[in-house]
């Protein structure tokens, strides 16, 4: 028998007598009764050497309210109640010999306590124990809470309206917490359902499962909880039952809860049965699975390892262990791979197949940074990929020697999930139908660059490296920004329902509004994310568009499209666009890049969401596709929302136009004009290497000075609209300059001394932009 290890349940330490005579007493309650009343059996309360049997003698609940200790327990098929663990009272099962559950027929485990994790039940089995009813720890976790007062489990918050536990739940807000290898800890309340409990079942023989053990959470209430934790531990796992910590679907609105913790260890397995730590959903994001610790499932350190239909799997390697594998996932497998403390995964080769089989990679137990990944290739057909963990993830791997780009290559109706943080790759191929997303971005970073300060945060999204970017299906990080009511552009909220802003100004319900839906960020370093609407939910068609910087060092095609648009939500306004910053050598494709605003209610007059904010820069440019940062739209009677920026950038040299120059950044972005199509071109036609751009330009020393003529496109201009150009104070195009018909003002400014400031003036003076 595998040796017992220290647990977090109360437990009542029994010396098992190798031999004693048996009696035998028969539960024969006429009414609902405690174990420890010596009335409601046959032959007195059952002790050490007894055996105790459960049958149609009575059809009343047995209370639990005591440490019980017996010879063998048998709950027989023909007793229809229950042995309920008492709520709130210590107790344990210590069976010496054998234990049998009833096909109709459940043992109840309440939870213990509240106190830190929780405390669930735990059963002490010396021989067989055989599980045909229910081993019931269903909503037995932290309880729920409606009043926002009470505590609902570590892994609520008081920003959520779900909880996690092993993983988190759909709006990522709570914390995840347990032991991955001995859970014993409660699954955390939501706003309307109750945590799943905690069980505990030791066996020193066989441990078969033909019915089912649970820890779900309550679903019949809005918003997700999270699944509970079961502990199974045996000499030989047999069945083809179900063991569950699962977060379920729930039947009302919200997100979906985290799934719980499972840990079944052994020395031989037979089961063929189902064990899930699956997702919750609901009518908004799903959450995430939990966790599943089952090392003797795989012990071939050297193998390819092919998973075909068997629903959720997660496999955790053993410490001090190395493992070289080939992958295969098929028909719905699941395999998700987590953190582990020593020894090294190399994964030579993975294929995804077969919607929706996924991969995802994962930390857990403390947040420590992910490391040991040796990832050569990746190629998905159908599947999904996910890769979570915290900003210090690195790409699919980081090493000693850094990070280990790779090949990722996405077929058929395949999904990537990437965390908001830097990955790195050699290749990336997006096909038609197929999709990269992007996690919720971290709405607490500062962003300086952007213009954030620690009161008012810009946010952060992902980055993407690679050599060659080629997007026929669709690269998205929409809605992934901040909630309604969140962002620096964010909507008033003292009643009204305007959109948010970030690249143009949200719109407004009624007359505008000093300090709501304001722009912010930056014109050509665009990082931040969008903000969301003045009123709504924690779905993301309330939120912002997220951010994603996409670096190709060769090529950057677009086919598909490239997104980063703000949420619409019918019965609100609407949430402004992301950040999108493309850069690349050759920029070429026919298809699309978006930053929209959200749309706002029409029949309300809600306010849309303001355009979002687009860089492009290249070298060369085939590119023949669209661009759009438009507003999201709403009622003539709504004050409209404005467009976004779009700034594209051409030089002769790659990534020239933002190179930075001793840390200088501009935030002078407001863009203080009527129109609905505002874009800044800038192309380089001389390049001097010794002088650097960023938003700011500034001479790097050099023993000569060479010129540096840039020419500059302003769009979205009202037709021969009067403008003044100025260069550090002096007008460089005459005292007054016209756009063209089409609302174009076209200038060139020669850059030759340490620094410069460009200003665009309206006539009647208005800032159209500013760089230095």
């Amino acid at each position: 028998m595998n040796a017992l290890r220290n647990f977090a349940v109360t437990a009542l330490a029994v010396a098992l007598p190798t031999a004693a005579l048996c009696g035998t007493t028969t539960w024969v309650a006429s009414s609902a009764g405690w174990w420890t009343n010596a009335g409601n059996w046959s032959a007195g309360v059952p002790g050490a050497g007894d055996d105790a049997i459960f049958n149609n003698s009575s059809t009343q609940a047995c209370f639990i309210d005591a440490d019980i200790t017996v010879q063998n327990l048998t709950i027989a098929d023909d007793y229809s109640s229950s042995l309920v663990f008492a709520q709130g009272t210590a107790a344990t099962i210590n069976v010496s010999q054998n234990f049998y559950l009833g096909k109709g027929s459940r043992v109840v485990c309440n939870y213990t306590s509240t106190n830190g994790l929780g405390t669930g039940r735990a059963i002490f089995v010396g021989g067989d124990a055989t599980i045909n009813g229910i081993l019931d720890a269903a909503g037995r976790g932290f309880p729920n809470d409606t009043s926002w007062t009470g505590y609902r489990g570590p892994g609520g918050s008081s920003a959520s309206w779900t909880s996690a536990h092993g993983g988190l739940a759909g709006d990522e807000v709570g914390n995840i917490y347990g032991s991955v290898t001995n859970p014993t800890s409660l699954g955390s309340g939501s706003y309307q359902n109750n945590g799943g409990g905690a069980i505990r079942l030791d066996v020193g023989g066989v441990l078969t499962v033909n019915g089912t053990v649970t820890a779900m959470p309550t679903l019949t209430g809005t918003h997700g909880a999270s699944g509970g934790s079961i502990w199974l531990n045996c000499n030989t796992f047999a069945g083809t039952g179900l063991v569950t910590a699962a977060a379920g679907r729930i039947s009302n609105w919200g997100h979906g809860g985290g799934g719980g913790r499972v840990a079944i260890t052994y020395s031989s397995r037979t089961f063929n049965g189902r064990v899930t730590v699956a997702r919750g959903e609901g009518t908004f994001n799903v959450g995430q699975p939990g966790s599943l610790w089952e090392p003797g499932l795989y012990t071939n350190p050297v193998a390819h390892i092919t998973l075909d239909g068997v629903g959720y799997q997660y496999f955790f390697p053993a410490t001090a262990s190395n493992y070289v594998w080939g992958i295969t996932l098929t028909n719905n497998a699941d395999l998700f791979i987590h953190d582990f403390t020593n020894g090294a995964l190399v994964l030579t080769n993975i294929h995804v197949s077969g919607n929706p089989s996924r991969l995802r990679f994962d930390i857990d137990e403390g947040g420590r940074r992910w490391r040991r990944w040796n990832l050569n290739s990746v190629a998905v057909s159908g599947g999904m990929i996910s890769v979570r963990g915290p900003t210090s993830v690195v790409a699919f791997c980081e090493g000693q020697a850094g990070p280990a780009p790779v090949d990722v290559s996405l077929t058929a109706t395949s999904a990537l999930y990437l965390a908001a943080t830097t990955h790195v790759l050699r290749t990336l191929f997006v096909e038609q139908g197929s999709r990269v997303y992007g996690a919720p971005g971290n709405t607490n970073a500062i962003n300086p660059d952007s213009g954030g300060t620690a009161g008012v945060p810009h946010g952060l999204g992902m980055v993407i490296t690679c050599a060659t970017a080629v997007v026929s299906g669709a690269v998205d990080v929409s809605h992934i920004g901040f909630w309604y009511r969140c962002g620096p552009g964010r909507g008033r909220t003292d009643g009204w329902w305007d959109g948010g802003g970030y690249g143009g100004e949200g719109g407004h319900q009624v007359l505008p509004a000093p300090g709501s839906g304001q722009p912010y960020g930056s014109l050509t370093r665009p990082s931040a994310l969008g903000s969301g609407c003045s009123y709504g939910d924690y779905s993301t068609n309330t939120s912002g568009g997220g951010a994603l910087k996409l670096v190709a060092t060769n090529m950057l095609r677009i086919d598909g499209i490239v997104r980063a648009d703000g949420g619409t939500q019918g019965s609100y306004g609407g949430a402004s666009g992301g950040s999108l910053w493309l850069v690349t050598h050759t920029f070429a494709g026919t298809g699309g890049v978006s930053a929209v605003g959200g749309y706002g209610n029409l029949a309300g007059a809600h306010g849309g969401g303001g355009g979002g904010r687009i860089a492009i820069e290249w070298v060369n440019s085939s590119f023949s596709g669209w661009v759009s940062v438009s507003n999201g739209l709403s009622q003539s009677s709504a004050a409209m929302a404005r467009t976004g920026t779009v700034f594209l950038c051409q030089s002769p040299v790659f990534g020239a136009c933002s190179l930075g120059a001793n840390g200088r950044t501009l935030r002078t972005t407001r863009l203080n004009i009527e129109s609905n199509d505002i874009k800044l071109a800038r192309n380089v036609i001389l390049w001097d290497r010794s002088l650097a751009w960023q938003e700011s330009c500034t001479r790097v020393s050099s023993p000569t000075v060479v010129s540096n003529t840039v020419h500059y496109v302003v769009g979205g201009l009202s037709p021969r609209a009067k403008c003044t150009v100025w260069r550090d104070g002096t007008p460089i195009c005459g005292p007054v300059t016209n756009a063209d018909e089409n609302g174009s003002l076209a200038f060139s400014v020669d850059l030759t001394d340490s620094s410069h400031t460009i200003v665009v003036q309206l006539s009647p003076p208005g800032t159209l932009f500013v760089v230095h």
